[in-house]
């Protein structure tokens, strides 16, 4: 098997290096530092550059170069901001210091997205080297994908005119198994944090213990009656049933099992794993904080707790109206005495794509002469807010063409780029960027 790129190597670890974590303040000058790095490697290789910064929303980098004023162009999205990573959650080394064993290269961005991005940066800058780059290019490297990307669509609409291009190409998820996918939806999303309030202050348990209301108590009620058996949603709008019915279900229940460690799943019968993931409602607590969780023990009655919630909706579904049942319900099943605070952090609408046959017959020709595998049309269960914008604003035709391994634990410890997939990753790229498929298309 023909090695990594040196270059490319090269690179991905010193884009790693940044802890360009969106979610955590502290991480501000690494950000900055993150964003001069790419605005440097730009400029080195002759690309003309605009860093937006406003107090809203972290840098936001414009990358182009014509190669000829006769030729397509293409936008490149990606972004270099990333999840939160300690060594203390399980990872086995620094996790944003580049390490490679058992054939993967793993590291926090390894494809969400620094990887994934980089592999276009990369081919980019060797075919226009070689003068085989046969599209101008510009790239939009934004770094609140992780949060958002709230303050993106105005950026977008501002700057409709200097991303005007004629195909976007995305690369910010993963394959199945070792078939080659082209997503045709993402779900939208929404965030938002619930707080309870039941007292002044935290009071000793001895004395008041089963005496007067706990918030722990009251949100751990809470939300065991929004969910039913096998984590049915027991608020009616997200239990509206699914009528579309994904092509293809690679993902079996044994597997998914298998691969997770799980005794169940909870996929409904009636549909399989990528109409349920990609088409369907969800609900996720996703974390729970209250009274005291530190080294010993403190007799307490809690008077606050929170809970974080992730939403996930239909392809082009309207985030508010699921937002209004949701706080409908907590209203309506919360006692009188249980004071509550419910905020949306941030949403989003998911979006259908839609390509035209000459580009479908075009990129599956391209795609399957670089795997050997079936192209399959995916609904994506999880966002880029991104996408939607572009349809709304500037109405191109949009690529997203994940390159990453299934396995590749996204978000998770051990966050990994296999290197048999990178090294098809590249030669995707690089057909995509040095062949004319796109002139014959459109």
């Amino acid at each position: 098997m023909r090695g990594i790129p040196s270059e490319y190597r090269s690179l991905l670890k010193l884009f790693l290096a940044f802890k360009s974590v969106s979610t955590d303040p502290n991480c501000k000058d690494e950000i900055e530092a993150c964003v001069d790095f790419l605005r440097e490697l730009f400029i080195s290789n002759d690309f003309q550059t605009k860093v937006i910064r406003e107090k809203e929303t972290n840098p936001i980098l414009f990358a182009s170069k014509v190669v000829d004023p006769l030729y397509k162009t293409i936008l490149i999205y990606g972004h270099y901001d990333v999840q939160p990573a300690q060594i203390e959650d399980g990872w086995v080394h620094d996790p944003f210091q580049l390490r490679e064993q058992d054939g993967r290269l793993s590291g926090r961005g390894a494809i969400d997205n620094k990887g994934q991005l980089l592999v276009h940066i990369y081919n980019v800058f060797e075919l226009i080297k070689a003068g085989k780059l046969l599209y101008n290019i510009k790239f939009l490297i934004e770094g609140n994908e992780e949060t958002g990307s709230a303050r993106l669509h105005s950026i977008v609409k501002d700057n409709k005119a200097h991303l005007n291009s004629d195909l976007i190409l995305i690369s910010d998820g993963t394959v199945s198994s070792s078939n080659p996918v082209i997503e045709i939806s993402l779900r939208g999303h929404a965030g938002g944090i619930l707080k309870l309030n039941t007292a002044n202050s935290n009071v000793h348990s001895g004395i008041y213990g089963n005496s007067i209301p706990n918030a722990n108590h009251e949100l751990t009620k809470l939300i065991g009656k929004m969910f039913g058996k096998k984590d049915k949603i027991n608020i009616p709008l997200f239990n509206t049933k699914i009528t579309e019915k994904a092509v293809y279900d690679r993902n079996s229940k044994d597997e998914i099992q298998r691969k997770l460690g799980l005794k169940e799943t909870f996929i409904p019968t009636r549909n399989n794993f990528h109409s349920f993931n990609g088409l369907a409602p969800a609900l996720i607590v996703t974390g729970i904080k209250g009274g005291y969780i530190e080294a010993g023990f403190s007799n307490i009655v809690s008077n606050e707790a929170e809970a974080k919630f992730n939403f996930r909706f239909p392809p082009e579904h309207e985030p508010g109206a699921y937002l209004r049942e949701f706080e409908i319900f907590v209203k309506n099943n919360l006692p009188d005495y249980v004071r509550y605070q419910w905020q949306v952090v941030t949403k989003g609408k998911g979006a259908r794509l839609h390509l035209n046959a000459r580009i479908k017959e075009a990129l599956e020709t391209i795609l399957k002469k670089i795997y050997h595998r079936k192209v399959l049309y995916k609904h994506v269960g999880g966002s880029l807010p991104i996408i939607t914008d572009f349809k709304e604003i500037l109405k191109t035709p949009i690529l997203s063409l994940p390159l990453a391994n299934e396995d590749s634990y996204m978000h998770g410890v051990g966050e990994n780029f296999r290197i048999d997939y990178l090294l098809k990753a590249l030669k995707v790229s690089r057909e995509l960027l040095s062949s004319p498929w796109l002139e014959k298309a459109l």
